[in-house]
């Protein structure tokens, strides 16, 4: 390979470091382990550039640009990307479309792909958003349901629209650790039964109703719950304290523990003994894909792309969205036949592993390269 010469840039113009980032990152790596030439146009002093430079990813930094009719950035790109001879943009962050679009406009010969990983939100049918998908070459929705929106609230062609599932990555959700020894950090018995959720605390993201659930449910002395995951300012430390008041104030310290983000997902999943994920709607929940591939039973709120990735049920047990009554069924169930719920997850695996997985992924966006 040419060190200056890339046939993929992967653009994010995101400061952020969320789910989109994080698999704008791993793509990259992935697609340059297959023999793919990529290149990452990322903000500087971005957790994606670092993370570039932390994994030895090609990076340029890209320049500071307003959404609207910014054709001196975009002809500034365009440049860049002739000088090293680059034949596909792909991006995953939306905002980056109007500049991908302008660059396009100054040269025809870019393959664009835009790879959703979110809803598409409002209606997107005005002149702006016609002009910018106009000059799309494909966009990848990595499910139907979420394919059926785009179609529906923009002008996106179905020509345009490919399905491609987002991946996990098989070695990353791997152990590190055995089940007995991560139980141990929470004084868990062998006989316990523990449900887990996680996931950042967010409102959204339906700790407490699993909380509230939970407490129906607490007569059951061996039951517990973990929820994982980090909690950032502003209403998310509000809510925090408002599932620290409620184990309180029901008496769960002795039941419930919430502990903090876990980079290896893979401990934990192979430590509990049921997954549940309550979110207000998820687009893709790769943690769901990430439970199906660890062959964790999964109980999950019955919207969004949860319905497709579960096929309605199918490989999971699903109760009504915010439902606490209905949540707490589904866990009692599960205490009490807990066979039905594995023979699910087993065949939830099958399914994710001939899908879900990364090397998946990258088949599918290598075949619409140029």
């Amino acid at each position: 390979m040419n060190k200056n010469k890339y046939d993929t840039a992967i653009v994010c113009g995101s400061h952020g470091r969320g789910g989109l980032e994080i698999n704008t990152v791993k793509l990259a790596a992935e697609l340059i382990k297959r023999g793919n030439s990529i290149v990452v146009f990322a903000k500087a002093d971005s957790f994606i550039a670092q993370r570039c430079q932390d994994l030895s990813i090609p990076l340029m930094i890209l320049p500071n640009y307003v959404k609207y009719f910014d054709f001196y950035n975009a002809w500034k790109l365009a440049f860049r990307l002739k000088m090293i001879a680059c034949k596909n943009i792909i991006t995953s962050f939306h905002p980056d479309l109007s500049l991908l679009a302008n660059t396009k406009l100054i040269n025809q010969q870019l393959n664009l792909i835009y790879q959703q990983q979110m809803h598409i939100g409002r209606r997107k049918k005005d002149i702006f958003h016609r002009i910018r998908y106009s000059q799309l070459d494909y966009w990848v929705s990595p499910l139907q349901l979420l394919a059926d929106d785009v179609l529906r609230l923009s002008t996106v062609r179905e020509d345009q629209i490919r399905i491609i599932p987002l991946g996990v990555d098989t070695e990353k959700i791997k152990p590190q650790i055995s089940r007995e020894e991560y139980r141990k950090k929470f004084s868990y018995e062998g006989n316990d039964i523990v449900f887990c959720i996680i996931g950042r605390i967010d409102r959204q993201k339906g700790q407490l109703t699993i909380l509230k659930a939970f407490d129906k449910i607490k007569q059951e002395k061996s039951i517990k719950l973990l929820i994982v995951g980090e909690k950032s300012t502003g209403d998310s430390e509000v809510y925090y304290h408002q599932l620290v008041q409620f184990i309180d104030e029901q008496n769960l310290r002795d039941r419930v523990t919430i502990t903090d983000f876990e980079k290896n997902v893979g401990n934990v999943m192979n430590a509990v003994d049921c997954f549940i994920l309550a979110s207000s709607s998820e687009a893709y929940g790769m943690v769901t894909v990430e439970a199906f591939l660890s062959k964790l039973p999964l109980i999950a709120s019955a919207n969004g792309g949860t319905l497709e990735l579960t096929q309605h049920g199918q490989y999971g047990r699903l109760f009504k969205p915010h439902d606490v009554d209905d949540l707490a069924a589904a866990m009692q169930k599960f205490v009490q036949d807990r066979a039905t719920f594995i023979a699910r997850a087993d065949a939830a695996y099958d399914y994710a592993k001939s899908r879900f997985t990364l090397e998946h992924e990258c088949k599918g966006i290598e075949s619409l390269l140029r």
